[in-house]
């Protein structure tokens, strides 16, 4: 089984994921801390450069890069279920559209050549078994946020708004299990996403 938990930052992925690890210690239908992995994008062996990439590269430098990280992801994940294991992985290809799509908006490329909207091909991953996307308001975003002590440089509310504001329109247009986190607490969230988890496997 292939789960993707998608959602902008501050949208509580992180605070999901812990509550399914608690959950699948106990058993979650089928799943158990035995047979399943818990992965979070970039993973490995692009886990630790892609922040100084962004920084330095060219747009379609950066672009094609997310998209081997991509590839890279389902790679890593087919692998472990080939291998019986369950995948539930903390971002996928709705971030790698959305957040190259905002920082092109962000850093005005203007040249469709340039644009990584016009050099999207998800030929080669692999549709999720349930996809979820966690949204949240702009001004919860931003409240959440705040709290932190040192904020990235992405994490500006221009370039948040930009971000969420396309992930959004992809989770729709993929239909994506769409979940308002502004509506409900991260206990209401967890509940849902695990009967979600035990209905498919039945």
């Amino acid at each position: 089984m292939f789960v993707v938990i998608e959602g902008g930052d501050a949208a509580g992925k992180t605070t999901l994921i812990n509550g399914l690890k608690q959950k699948i210690q106990l058993g979650l239908g089928d799943l158990s801390a035995k047979n399943t992995v818990f992965l979070k994008s970039p993973t490995a062996p692009f886990d630790n450069v892609w922040k100084d990439i962004i920084k330095t590269s060219a747009p379609l430098t950066r672009f094609y890069l997310f998209r081997s990280i991509a590839q890279n992801d389902v790679e890593t994940a087919k692998t472990l279920m080939k291998n019986g294991k369950h995948v539930i992985l903390e971002r996928y290809f709705l971030s790698t559209e959305a957040f190259n799509w905002a920082l092109d908006e962000q850093n005005n490329i203007a040249d469709p050549a340039m644009r990584s909207e016009n050099h999207i091909n998800y030929g080669g991953l692999t549709k999720p078994d349930l996809g979820f996307f966690l949204d949240v308001s702009d001004e919860t975003r931003e409240q959440r946020l705040q709290q932190k002590q040192k904020r990235s440089d992405w994490e500006n509310y221009k370039f948040q708004t930009l971000f969420n504001t396309k992930l959004r329109e992809i989770a729709k247009r993929d239909n994506w299990i769409m979940i308002n986190t502004d509506d409900m607490n991260i206990n209401q969230v967890l509940d849902f996403v695990s009967s979600q988890i035990v209905q498919y496997q039945r």
